[in-house]
């Protein structure tokens, strides 16, 4: 199990203090060391022979136990200083000689129990070293005796003794499955989830405990332990379970399988032989066979497999899991296993079960839906029926069937779709996502959607809608299916396809309601950075990059987007001073990118097109990432505003502001920031330049006037981070905008600040507010500035800053994560358009 690479990690300190004694060349006898160590403690011989069954089956181990305990006795690491001070004996020798391990225990327990006494009596003792689940095993073995000859040829026998009743661990069965007992895992060893319906589950993987069943159910208590398995079942046939069918246990040391398997783990060493008996084999096939009825998990070795069938995720060719493991192991007789499986399977139900969602996608007057193929245990699914509501049509579908397009649906009318599997033994049915058909109304862009590249392993597009009604749509890229959204009235949701998916461009698609605000969120490494969509309206035949950079250190992927929104092919060049034009051609609603070699720096970045098209530039530096979107002359202004400069907070130690002149004569002008001094400007026609205060500098708002129109942009570096935010003219305040997201309580997440800025001339009122939190007030001066933010462990969205008198305001939001930085401008209410 996956498990085991924490408790081996736990001894090597304890087994590293010196070397391991020399073997003798005898086999080591149980029973005169039994006899030693209780007559020297004076603790009950049948007591020892229990405890010594119980975790070894009298067997030498020579590895540690799931719980890091070691020898007959299982000494776990937090007891092994006290049976060393109680016996005397070197914690070295309890770790690796069989007789000092069981003299130490023997010794642990009188010292913990001076009194002496019955075996009865013994139990707290007994309870405390080994565990209370241990325990009770112990007890039940003295009631019923044990019997056995190891492999090295010596026979022990135990008599039953008159223990009586025991203190013992009692508690509710399991709701999954009647007969398991229900002792539950610590929640911080596995993952809470919603099976099948956000993963399927179509494996069961058996391992072996490599310890006691007791030692198990308590290990997975302890929230330490970072695995767990569904199931536990020990040789005498008992069988508990720790963690529920619909969670996803820590069990193989694959996370892909872990989300498609339920673990199970049986008692025993996988290298010890015959701890696997008939009982076990019975109890766990009728476990396996239950979930093949309940979940559709054919009884086959496909889908039925050992641990060391799992594939190792980070070594390619090797198995075992992460850690390589070899359990169940030799002694696991397959054959049997699976023919007492499939006989106990064949006299059980086999209905279907619908497995993830039902998906539907609005068009005009139709839908299209699709959904996973039924499972079932050993009955053939005889088909598939769809029921359209609210019409309650109902339509027919084969068995190989997993899509449908519904017609004759009425634009405007919102819509749902349950799909029913059939077969012999039932059916199984799960409704879709409303969905409101249509004709597209509305439709803005990302240019790039990546969940593959390494270091990118989020990204999330997050959808507001501002308006009074439901909008309705889908997201769209090229290749992977389309995602369907049905956001309510002033309501935030977010939505990302899974790990492994990379392309462009990523399509926001409104059928019915309002236009919706759309944000990308990506997370790469430990850095964070958001970007707003454009729609086509803001396409443009000629758009400008601020800078270009593959030279400076750190700066070592510098990429030009293109995404051609457009009904045709799209061609042109990007050109930028010093350097050989790049010469590009877009077909009708793809995406391309383009960049100069490593080693060339400059700017502007003018992209010239035969068509209007959108461009955004996305830049790695160091592990941190930021996408800024191409800005067009129609941006340009006199009077320019960024919300905040800091090169004084720690870890900002450069802040750029970058000024394009895109027009035909030069341009002179300031750059000014209250409480430093002026900065003058002058730019050549089609050229750039840049600008900053010195270190130790901070505040806002930055306000930009020059001779005539400027695009300008601000690029911050921040730690080994980077982040680049275009300028905004007065005419770009709004009354009302809006931000898809904040987060100040996912991990990370230090600091989300609102910076709020007033271009007008008198003062403006009003309150920023997020469903759920305290509305916070705002009162910003003429040409002032402002930030706010709501305390630690706020999170959620939309947040809508409104104006309530004054001037419109320039918002913006500058995040803090881990040791990355970066700041994405609020949006107004969006403008319909097709």
């Amino acid at each position: 199990m996956a498990r085991r690479l924490r408790c081996l990690f736990v001894l090597p300190l304890v087994l590293l203090l010196a070397p391991a004694p020399a073997q003798a060349s005898a086999p080591f006898a149980f029973e005169p060391a039994m006899e030693s160590a209780a007559t020297g403690h004076q603790v009950p011989l049948p007591l020892i022979q229990a405890i010594a069954y119980v975790n070894t089956r009298w067997e030498v181990i020579g590895k540690p136990s799931v719980d890091g305990g070691v020898g007959p006795f299982n000494l776990r690491p937090a007891w092994l200083d006290e049976a060393a001070k109680a016996s005397g004996r070197p914690r070295v020798e309890i770790v690796y000689d069989p007789a000092t391990n069981l003299d130490a225990g023997a010794a642990l327990l009188a010292k913990l129990n001076p009194a002496g006494g019955d075996l009865k009596a013994w139990y707290g003792a007994v309870s405390q070293v080994e565990g209370e689940y241990v325990a009770a095993e112990v007890f039940d073995t003295l009631r019923t005796g044990a019997t056995r000859t190891t492999s090295s040829g010596e026979t022990i026998k135990l008599a039953a003794q008159p223990v009586g009743a025991t203190p013992r661990a009692s508690g509710p069965m399991s709701a999954d499955y009647g007969p398991a007992a229900w002792v539950p895992a610590s929640p911080s060893n596995y993952t809470a989830a919603n099976r099948p319906s956000d993963y399927p589950v179509d494996l069961i993987v058996i391992h072996d405990i490599e310890g006691s069943y007791g030692s198990a159910i308590q290990h997975f208590q302890d929230p330490s332990a970072q695995s767990s398995a569904h199931y536990v079942v020990s040789d005498a046939g008992q069988l508990t379970q720790t963690v529920a069918e619909h969670d996803i246990a820590w069990h193989a040391g694959n996370w892909d399988y872990n989300t498609r398997a339920i673990g199970i783990e049986h008692e025993g060493y996988a290298w010890s032989c015959c701890w696997y008996t008939p009982a076990m084999y019975q109890t766990s096939a009728h476990l396996i066979a239950s979930i093949c009825s309940r979940w559709g998990v054919p009884i086959n070795r496909n889908n039925v497999i050992g641990h060391n069938e799992v594939p190792d995720p980070n070594h390619p060719g090797q198995y075992g899991g992460a850690g390589n493991h070899t359990d169940p192991g030799p002694y696991w007789d397959w054959n049997y296993y699976m023919s007492l499986a499939q006989g106990y399977a064949a006299a059980l139900p086999s209905p279907p079960h619908m497995v993830l969602d039902v998906t539907a996608v609005g068009e005009d007057s139709s839908a299209n839906l699709t959904w996973s193929p039924a499972r079932s245990c050993h009955a053939p699914i005889s088909g598939y029926t769809v029921t359209v509501s609210p019409d309650n049509t109902v339509l027919n579908f084969p068995a190989s069937a997993t899509a449908a397009t519904i017609p004759g649906l009425k634009n405007g009318t919102t819509y749902t779709f349950t799909v029913t599997a059939n077969n012999s033994d039932g059916q199984s049915s799960l409704t879709s996502n409303q969905i409101i058909p249509g004709p597209i109304t509305h439709r803005s862009f990302f240019n790039w959607y990546d969940s593959a590249s390494p270091g990118m392993w989020n990204d999330n597009i997050h959808l507001v809608n501002p308006g009074a009604t439901a909008a309705s749509g889908f997201l769209a890229l090229p290749g992977h299916p389309d995602l369907p959204f049905f956001i309510d009235a002033g309501a935030e949701d977010h939505f990302s396809w899974p790990g492994g998916v990379i392309g462009g461009p990523v399509s926001v698609n409104i059928q019915s309601g309002p236009a919706v605000l759309a944000s990308q969120r990506v997370q790469y490494y430990d850095t964070f950075n958001e970007v707003l969509a454009k729609p086509a309206a803001e396409a443009a035949a000629v758009s400008y990059f601020t800078w270009y950079d593959r030279a400076s250190a750190g700066m070592w992927n510098d990429n030009i987007h293109i995404l051609n929104p457009g009904s045709a092919a799209a061609s042109g060049t990007i050109a930028m001073p010093g350097v050989s034009a790049i010469a590009f051609s877009v077909g009708p609603g793809a995406e391309a990118h383009y960049t100069w070699p490593a080693g060339v720096i400059g700017g502007p970045v003018t992209v010239t097109a035969s068509s209007p098209v959108l461009a955004s530039q996305r830049v790695q530096y160091y592990q941190s990432f930021n996408e800024v979107p191409a800005r067009t002359a129609s941006d340009a202004a006199a009077e320019l505003y960024f919300n905040w400069y800091d090169k004084a907070s720690s870890g900002m130690w450069n802040d750029n502001i970058h000024v394009t002149n895109p027009g035909t004569a030069a341009v002179t002008g300031t750059i000014a920031l209250p409480g430093a001094p002026t900065l003058s400007i002058s730019v050549p026609a089609g050229g750039a330049s840049y600008y900053s205060w010195p270190a130790g500098t901070i505040g806002g708002a930055v306000q930009i006037r020059t001779s005539a129109p400027v695009i300008a942009s601000q690029r911050v570096s921040y730690g080994q981070t980077f982040n680049e935010v275009v300028a905004r003219g007065p005419g770009a305040a709004a009354a009302i905008s809006y931000f898809s997201w904040y987060d100040k309580a996912s991990t990370g997440m230090w600091n989300d600040n609102l910076h709020l800025v007033n271009p007008g001339s008198d003062t403006s009122t009003g309150t920023i507010t997020l469903p759920g939190q305290p509305a916070i007030s705002f009162s910003i001066p003429a040409g002032g500035e402002r930030y706010y933010s709501w305390p630690q462990g706020v999170i959620g969205g939309p947040v809508t800053v409104t104006v309530a008198t004054g001037p419109p305001l320039i918002a913006s939001q500058r995040v803090a994560y881990w040791q990355s930085f970066n700041e994405v401008m609020a949006a107004p209410p969006p403008t319909p358009a097709a």
